[in-house]
């Protein structure tokens, strides 16, 4: 047997796995459909009754609302008559896009046409339409009341009744014709604009649109005309009657239209006329003023253009040649002499003088050959050779002021041709303008013919087709009077107040879930103890009517998830162990989690197995294990470290251990707890007993179980099912690190027997 203590820590057994006396504590939350199933089962009633609710709300809802009939109508817009075919596009055609159809069905839903309805069908004789031919209703029940003051109290609370409240139209206006306009007239003449449309039937118009439908099928171009009425020859007649007004309220339109049109037309009609005859007269007398005829038209013009054009190319270019000759002699003078530059003017004089130069420079290479430079005659060569360069460069200057001459000649004819084409091309240009103004007064009388003739045309159909108007819309189905109410539908207001409540009772089975923070699971009770194995679940001895003794209970077939599990949580704890002096030591967080219960059947399944066990209780402000046994109170834990042996301790017969119960009373139990006799006395048991088991006080009460905690080999935490919270149990935890101490293990108590089932026998998990 190993009694030391571990530093304060339960004694772990070697080859055990305690990597969870490090791990820190799992925070996260999953939700899988293992939790839902529980979470439904377990809500099972509420969920029900919800339903149930839901439907029944549904079926009285429904006897009470009155049955309302349906009657419908359809038009079709787009019908085709000879006017249109007449006309053109004059007036609508058959095609519609949807915001014509749009627009078509905001003139039936409009208080203005629906005036004509309610006048039709004297409306103001129904007292479905009209209140004041109701009966007296009965007095309001007190029910209505209360509603009807909640109501009132809501709208005050929301600001609903702040609206300024309507003011009577002052009285006393000047009703003399021409009599001056006040502004508080004209702007309440602008507000009930409306109302005065409808006069008479404003009341009754509203009515009507509230239980009138217009609506479009699909992209067609029909419509369906719906009225709702708890009267069903009243819904019928209404959805006909405004078929009908719609036909003829179109036809009115288009033949007041027409009648519009005819009129402005006769007005314009005489103005385009006079318009016509005087664009004619200003092109008549343009042309007589302007257009003489000597200009020779578009053909001369271009000719005369053509030619001074062809002529200006020319003279440009011989301009341009000459002047390029004029260059090249120049050049050549000023870079080489007169003599290089007569090499490149073609002349006779020129020739003839470089022939006789050319003869005098033969005779002087002679001379010399001959007679040397000693020669007489050599001079007069020389001589002769002189005055021939000073002839050849006379006739290269003279060649070159001829140039001059021919440029400038070539010059001046550039610019008399250039002159003339430009006269010649203004001339032009005042003869487009004159063609254009003259175009732009043509254009504007043709304008005024084609208008003009338009015009007369569409006044001539116009006052020949008033007769061939129809409406562009037609019925195609009026409405019978329905057989059945179509609202309330009994069977699926039924069926929608049953889901309706089916949801609710989910939202509140899963709130309750959400909002609940106690611990209902194994999965819940791992994470928050960080890894802590948990041995097993103990599952509520439960009789017919009432709570049955779990201890009474171990062994029967029908509480055999209980006998497991505590056999289950033994085996875990005694396996591996020294055959004498276990110590175990059962705790919980908060009181009535379970843990002296555990402890009496953790006994009894260890007295089965021939183990001497001793149940010790060591709250000794709370003590109630002799009550619950009915074993005497004395010897008590008290008396025993007082000096009384540990044989004189009494064996129950129903679990078959050793009960050692503590006396209620002092003023320092946790002292005497952590006193050294405690320690004595716990010597002294471990040489009696091969178990004994420390029920201890309820750790988030009072620290006096905590010296008993380090002085035992295993510490099995109780928890409570769906009773301990999980923040007493976070606090619990965070003690017992604070102090060093480590549960050896957890169990799940008092476990519902419809939870109990998912862990039957030995359902356990190992960090």
């Amino acid at each position: 047997m190993n009694n030391a203590t571990n530093g304060g820590l339960g004694r772990p057994t070697p080859g055990r796995n305690l990597s969870y006396l490090e791990a820190p504590p799992d925070d996260s939350f999953t939700l899988n459909l293992g939790d839902i199933a529980r979470i439904l089962w377990r809500n099972v009633w509420v969920i029900v009754l919800c339903a149930a609710l839901g439907g029944a709300i549904a079926v009285y809802l429904v006897l009470r609302v009155t049955p309302v009939y349906v009657a419908t109508a359809q038009i079709m817009l787009g019908k085709e008559n000879r006017a249109d075919d007449a006309l053109g596009s004059l007036f609508q055609r058959v095609d519609r896009d949807g915001g014509e159809i749009y627009g078509e069905i905001s003139i039936m839903t409009s208080g203005r046409f629906l005036s004509r309805v309610s006048e039709t069908l004297a409306l103001a004789e129904l007292p479905e339409f009209n209140p004041a031919l109701l009966p007296e209703p009965p007095p309001p029940s007190l029910l209505e009341n209360v509603a009807s003051g909640l109501k009132s109290a809501i709208k005050y609370i929301l600001g609903a009744g702040d609206a300024a409240p309507q003011q009577a139209a002052p009285q006393g206006g000047d009703p003399r014709p021409g009599a001056p306009v006040s502004g508080a007239d004209r702007v309440r003449s602008a507000a009930t604009a409306e109302q005065s449309v409808r006069g008479d039937q404003a009341v009754y118009v509203d009515t009507l649109a509230r239980r009138l439908s217009v609506r479009q099928q699909g992209s067609s171009s029909v419509l369906d005309i719906r009225f709702m009425s708890p009267d069903p020859m009243v819904a019928a007649a209404v959805a006909n009657t405004v078929a009908d007004q719609y036909i003829s309220f179109q036809l009115e339109d288009k033949l007041a239209s027409i009648k519009r049109l005819t009129d402005g037309l006769d007005e314009r009609i005489s103005d385009m006329r006079r318009r016509l005859e005087a664009s004619e007269r200003n092109v008549i007398a343009f042309r007589s003023e302007s257009l003489d005829g000597d200009s020779g038209g578009t053909d001369w013009m271009d000719k005369q253009l053509g030619e001074l054009s062809s002529r200006l190319v020319n003279a440009t270019a011989q301009r341009s040649e000459l002047e390029a000759e004029r260059g090249q002699i120049v050049a050549l003078i000023a870079e080489q002499g007169a003599g290089a530059a007569a090499g490149v003017l073609d002349s006779d004089m020129i020739r003839r003088l470089q022939q006789e130069r050319s003869e005098l420079e033969l005779l002087e290479v002679r001379l010399r050959d001959r007679f040397g430079d000693t020669s007489g005659r050599l001079g007069d060569v020389n001589e002769q050779i002189a005055a021939t360069d000073q002839a050849l460069e006379n006739e290269v200057r003279r060649i070159l002021a001829e140039k001059e001459n021919m440029v400038a000649v070539a010059t001046a004819r550039e610019a008399s041709v250039r002159r003339q084409f430009k006269e010649l091309k203004q001339s032009y240009l005042d003869w487009e303008r004159e063609q254009i103004e003259l175009s732009e007064l043509e254009r504007e009388r043709d304008a005024n013919r084609l208008v003009y003739e338009t015009f007369l045309t569409t006044f001539t159909q116009s006052t020949e087709t008033v007769a061939l108007q129809a409406a562009d819309a037609r019925v195609i189905n009026y409405a019978e009077p329905p057989r059945s109410p179509a609202a309330p539908r009994k069977k699926i207001s039924v069926a929608l107040g049953l889901i309706a409540g089916l949801c609710a009772g989910l939202g509140i089975a899963f709130l309750r879930a959400f909002l609940d923070t106690s611990v209902d699971g194994t999965d819940k009770l791992r994470r928050l103890l960080g890894g802590v194995p948990i041995y097993a679940t103990i599952p509520m001895a439960r009789g017919f009517l009432r709570r049955m003794d779990p201890i009474l209970a171990i062994g029967q077939p029908r509480y055999a998830a209980l006998t497991e599990s505590i056999r289950t949580l033994r085996s875990m704890l005694m396996i591996g162990r020294a055959s004498s002096g276990l110590k175990i030591a059962v705790m919980s967080a908060l009181p009535n989690e379970g843990k002296t219960t555990t402890s009496l059947l953790l006994a009894h399944a260890a007295t089965q197995v021939g183990k001497s066990v001793v149940v010790v209780e060591t709250d000794l402000r709370g003590a109630s294990t002799a009550r619950l046994l009915g074993v005497p109170e004395q010897p008590a834990l008290n008396d025993l470290m007082s000096g009384i042996d540990v044989d004189a301790l009494h064996k129950d017969d129903l679990t078959g251990a050793y009960i050692l119960p503590a006396k209620r009373g002092g003023d320092d139990a946790g002292g005497l707890l952590l006193s050294d006799r405690m320690s004595d006395l716990i010597h002294q048991l471990e040489a009696k007993f091969d178990i004994i088991i420390f029920d201890t006080p309820p750790i988030l009460s009072v620290s006096d179980a905590l010296p008993i905690l380090r002085q035992c080999d295993e510490v099995v935490i109780a928890v409570r099912w769906r009773e301990s919270s999980v923040d007493s149990l976070a606090d619990c935890m965070r003690k017992l690190r604070h102090v060093g101490i480590s549960p050896t293990c957890a169990v799940l108590t008092m476990v519902g027997r419809r939870d109990a089932g998912a862990y039957w026998a030995a359902d356990y998990a190992l960090a």
